[in-house]
């Protein structure tokens, strides 16, 4: 009988253990909260720009090589220093199924960015080689900023244990975002009655793509917390402006540019939350 104690005991106490069902931790729906940090990948506005129209078409500043117009278009052909960061907070949705070990699951969310853009600037000299004593000047400003960052996501995880969690993450976002640009052109010798200064701004919703991953952990059946980090690529936005003056002394009496300001919108963003499973 002392030989079977043991084993009776180690019997005992396999059919007393709580019986840990790591489904009752993950799968179903869930929601919740979630705050962060978002900084830009890119960190400039480009612009570029076409010669569209030269008066007087037979004077010596449109006969030139490279016109007048030229000029001003290469002018205004250039890349400002700008860059946006700032806190995020939002919530999420979503669903999870476990398959042994392994997560899948969807989710969405939706935050609002405080992103502040640091606007930049460039200036730029461009001679004339028919009118040397009478260059080009260009000041560009370009700033841009995101106001707020959604995605819809796929998920696929492995446990690590019954209560902890690694998956990596992938699928559409969108946001919004700002976009602004400002140009002042002169040329020496010139007197505007018409100043060349032109400044827009635009927002839009981008479209584009996110992908990241995150571990996370259960605190109970209830709760759920979790620490992510995503790339996400929204494309570029451009502002088109028709930029031009008109002088009553100088190489040209009026011109005008074609110009384009664009903007790409990809970043970071690392960010915790808190989910509440239904």
């Amino acid at each position: 009988m002392r030989a079977h104690f043991p084993a009776a005991l180690l019997a005992l106490a396999l059919t007393s253990a709580p019986d840990v069902n790591a489904a009752d931790y993950w799968s179903g729906w869930y929601a919740g909260l979630n705050g962060g940090y978002l900084f830009s990948n890119s960190n400039a506005v480009n612009t570029e720009a076409d010669p569209s129209q030269c008066e007087p078409v037979a004077g010596p500043g449109c006969t030139a090589s490279p016109n007048y117009a030229e000029l001003f278009a290469i002018g205004a052909t250039g890349s400002a220093p700008s860059e946006f960061d700032g806190f995020t907070f939002g919530g999420q949705v979503g669903y999870n199924s476990l398959v042994s070990d392994w997560l899948w699951g969807i989710e969405a969310d939706i935050s609002v960015a405080t992103s502040s853009g640091s606007g930049g600037s460039y200036t730029s000299v461009t001679p004339s080689p028919a009118f040397p004593a009478q260059p080009v000047t260009t000041t560009f400003t370009g700033e841009r900023a995101l106001d707020y960052l959604g995605t819809l996501r796929g998920r696929l995880g492995v446990l690590f244990s019954a209560q902890s969690l690694g998956y990596v993450t992938g699928g559409f976002a969108f946001g919004g975002a700002d976009l602004s640009a400002s140009y002042a052109q002169d040329c020496t010798g010139c007197t505007w009655t018409n100043a060349p200064n032109f400044a827009a701004d635009t927002r839009d919703t981008l479209l584009g793509f996110t992908i990241g991953g995150g571990v996370e952990f259960a605190m109970g059946k209830s709760w759920t917390f979790k620490t992510e980090y995503l790339y996400y690529d929204l494309g570029e936005m451009a502002l088109p402006q028709g930029v031009g003056g008109t002088a009553s002394a100088g190489p040209i009496s009026s011109y005008s540019i074609d110009a384009k300001a664009q903007a790409d919108y990809d970043g970071h963003l690392v960010r915790m939350g808190v989910n509440f499973k239904f």
